[in-house]
């Protein structure tokens, strides 16, 4: 999500209920330890769960990670503490749209 050129946040809906997470943020809000492998690079984050715990809120860095990367998985885990794995894939991404809301924010 960006808006006059400044990117707010992204999310990341998830098809399974989350995890309540073992962490938390500065602000209290739940978080989860996630993996993303983009191209074969693995990293680790910590992204917030939404209080629904059905969606992740995506930090800048892991957002440009997953829209320039060819290929992605992410890693997190469910309610009942299953490793869940989704796949990541920008094909269809519109750049255009992209760069008319965020700026060059994403290049």
């Amino acid at each position: 999500m960006c808006g006059g050129n400044r990117w707010i946040n992204s999310k990341l809906v998830s098809p399974v209920v989350l995890a309540s997470g073992k962490f938390g943020s500065a602000l209290g809000a739940p978080q989860q330890l996630v993996y993303l492998r983009a191209d074969n690079k693995l990293h680790l984050h910590f992204w917030n769960i939404a209080d629904d715990y059905r969606v992740l809120f995506v930090d800048k860095g892991a957002t440009k990670e997953l829209i320039n990367s060819r290929d992605a998985r992410i890693q997190f885990h469910d309610s009942v503490s299953h490793t869940q794995v989704a796949q990541f894939s920008p094909v269809g991404l519109d750049r255009d749209a992209l760069t008319k809301a965020c700026g060059n924010l994403f290049k």
